[in-house]
């Protein structure tokens, strides 16, 4: 991409942002801990690749 585009993506990234915060409104805190601790095992995981 090009510096062109840097702003496109900048508002790209805070609409995924607050979609993201739309969809954990009203989740318990602790709950959305949870979750986001494992849709970050998940990505380490996809991250290392098919290792089977």
């Amino acid at each position: 991409m090009t510096s062109k585009a840097e702003p496109i993506l900048q508002e790209g990234r805070l609409i995924q942002k607050q979609y993201f915060n739309w969809l954990l409104e009203g989740i318990d805190p602790e709950e959305k801990k949870a979750f986001l601790n494992v849709l970050k095992q998940i990505a380490d995981h996809f991250d290392q690749g098919d290792e089977r």
